[in-house]
């Protein structure tokens, strides 16, 4: 952040509050920001978990994807 080097974060939405707050001071220091949203069905969500080298227990998954 201090260089001014670009930047992607990846999250979710499941807090919302985190985000808005991150966006803010991004702003205040001089940083464009662009939101991408990308809605998933569930079992696409999960058949994506599958894949991952890093996945999540199918009942996290699934309790996240619906919080969100």
């Amino acid at each position: 952040m201090d260089g001014r080097l670009g930047m992607i974060v990846d999250g979710t939405a499941r807090d919302v509050n985190k985000i808005k707050k991150e966006k803010k001071e991004l702003e205040e220091i001089g940083y464009d920001c662009y939101m991408v949203f990308v809605n998933t069905t569930l079992p696409v969500a999960q058949q994506r978990n599958k894949k991952r080298s890093r996945r999540l227990p199918p009942k996290l998954l699934a309790k996240s994807w619906n919080q969100v």
